[in-house]
């Protein structure tokens, strides 16, 4: 069935593996893809596609009916009823119940899997059968931000291994189909890792969006614009949420990094930015959101000036 997708070279690799594996998948090199390629390859099996984000979910359902897709939230909420304790105390009930009340699943499909907190992989492994199941793993350990949350980025794949007692192949998705050579150039600045820009034109993709790097500096900066009456969105970073795809109406976006992850923007201002070096991984996201133009901005009247200039540009 994979052939309903059209998939690169490196694509196909990874899609076709038959047992579990890990996936590093550079920005715009076409997760969603995968993970929909890989749901069709196994929807033969009792099979389950875990997302962060309520769009990626929508994708993997639209093109593979057949498939359960669905956030580690709700399939723990769907475990065990209602349930009104908070997220953290969710997962511990869920890990709690009785092996026979777990559900268990032949092939586990797991996106973005660098922002799997210890508590969520302990999930991920508690529903994969022991004796027949595999895991899919679809992430990039350069993209992981959610330290902080305590995900586990790279340190998840020797944790991974040590509990099915085998080493995960590794597969390399390193094309590019989001951003232009310029910005292609600048992530190989940030991280090198020989990606290739596979779409050397890419005026599909529309909007501007200012990032931060926290809500303050977010808050800052929107009340400034309201009072010179430049017309704005504003999306915060809430615990372990992201931004869902919004319609923009060519009215800049404000959002802090964290919230735009699998997002991608015509223009990326990256604002007050300060010590990079320091926070490579997340300059490294902001970067990789701009498909055309990427600009960093670390005066406020600089970036008034440029939005109140070039609009969505």
């Amino acid at each position: 069935m994979t052939q309903t997708i059209k998939l690169d070279g490196e694509q196909q690799l990874s899609v076709s593996h038959p047992s579990s594996c890990v996936v590093i998948a550079g920005p715009g090199s076409g997760k969603t893809r995968i993970l929909v390629a890989k749901a069709l390859s196994v929807q033969h099996t009792h099979h389950i596609c875990l997302t962060f984000t309520r769009n990626a979910t929508e994708e993997v359902r639209r093109r593979s009916p057949d498939t359960y897709t669905s956030t580690i939230h709700s399939l723990c909420y769907r475990t065990l009823g209602h349930y009104p304790g908070s997220y953290e105390e969710l997962l511990s009930q869920f890990l709690n119940l009785p092996r026979t009340k777990i559900p268990k699943f032949t092939w586990v499909l797991v996106d973005e899997f660098q922002d799997l907190n210890l508590q969520e992989l302990k999930v991920v492994l508690a529903i994969t059968d022991l004796h027949y199941g595999n895991i899919f793993l679809v992430g990039d350990p350069c993209q992981s931000i959610f330290g902080y949350q305590e995900a586990l980025g790279k340190e998840l794949i020797p944790l991974v291994e040590d509990r099915l007692d085998l080493l995960l192949p590794k597969f390399y998705l390193n094309n590019n189909y989001r951003s232009s050579p310029e910005i292609i150039k600048k992530l190989e600045r940030i991280h090198f890792r020989t990606l290739q820009a596979m779409y050397q034109n890419p005026d599909h993709v529309e909007g501007t969006a200012v990032l931060f790097r926290t809500n303050h500096q977010l808050d800052v900066v929107s009340s400034t614009l309201t009072h010179l009456e430049i017309d704005h969105n504003t999306r915060k970073s809430i615990t372990r949420t992201r931004l869902e795809v919004t319609e923009t109406n060519h009215i800049p976006l404000l959002a802090t990094i964290h919230c735009t992850k699998g997002l991608e923007f015509n223009t990326i201002i990256a604002f007050d930015w300060g010590e990079r070096d320091l926070e490579r991984n997340l300059y490294y996201v902001a970067t990789a959101r701009a498909s055309n133009n990427f600009h960093l901005i670390n005066s406020l009247s600089e970036l008034t000036h440029h939005l109140s200039n070039n609009g969505n540009q």
